[in-house]
Order: structure tokens, then C-alpha cells, then sequence
């Protein structure tokens, strides 16, 4: 009997599970989702591209010397 119902969850899981494996979050979310998010996935990433800026640093220290 165990044999049997290992066999109908084993069933259950291949056909009506979505597969996601290689898939980035952004991909499996618009996957399970549907379509409509992945407009709304596509603006956070553009305003977080748009947000990061490069800083530079000054140590204090001249170019020449070692120390």
C-alpha cells in the first residue's frame, strides 16, 4: 500500500509541479505568476539600475609614494 501511494505522489509531483530549476527568481515569479508581473519586475530593476552610482575614495595618500 505505501508502494502505491509513493507512486501517486511521485505522479502528482511530475505532472503538476512547474519546473524552475535554471531559472532566476525575476523568471520564476513571472513564470508562476503570469505575465502581469513581469512589467511590474522589469520597472524595480530599471529604477535599481538607475539608483546605483559609483563612489571613488580619497585616501589621502600621494600616488607615488609606496608607504
Amino acid at each position: 500500500m505505501y508502494d502505491v501511494w509513493i507512486f501517486v505522489e511521485l505522479l502528482t509531483v511530475y505532472f503538476l509541479f512547474p519546473e524552475t530549476g535554471n531559472m532566476t527568481l525575476e523568471q520564476t515569479a513571472a513564470h508562476l505568476d503570469g505575465i502581469d508581473v513581469k512589467g511590474a519586475v522589469i520597472k524595480g530593476l530599471e529604477e535599481e539600475k538607475s539608483k546605483t552610482t559609483t563612489t571613488t575614495v580619497d585616501l589621502g595618500r600621494d600616488k607615488g609614494s609606496l608607504a
